[in-house]
């Protein structure tokens, strides 16, 4: 069972707020998953020959190939940006103090 020192460290750890009603739902919402999770760890699954999975689907999709084509043209590229430099780059602020 989670207790709701649990809770509150778990929150502290988030770095979030939240109101005592949520705090009340969040625990009794977090038993719950863990209630379920040790359901299903008490299954013996390896008697049951059930293979394990990394998803409960078969995924038969096959990647695209990875061919070249051609890019943007650069006014493309730049036609919405706020300021768009020369030389065909984005013009953006600066992100650091430097002397």
């Amino acid at each position: 069972m989670v207790e709701p020192r649990d809770v509150d460290f778990m929150i502290r750890l988030a770095r979030i707020s939240l109101q005592t009603t949520a705090k009340k739902r969040l625990v009794k919402d977090i038993g719950i998953i863990l209630d379920h999770v040790e359901r299903i760890t008490s299954l013996d699954l390896d008697s049951a020959g059930i293979p394990p999975t990394s998803h409960p689907l078969d995924l038969t999709g096959t990647p695209e190939a990875d061919v070249p084509r051609p890019g943007l043209e650069p006014e493309d590229v730049l036609f919405n940006a706020p300021d768009p430099g020369s030389d065909s780059y984005f013009s953006v602020p600066p992100t650091l103090d430097e002397p």
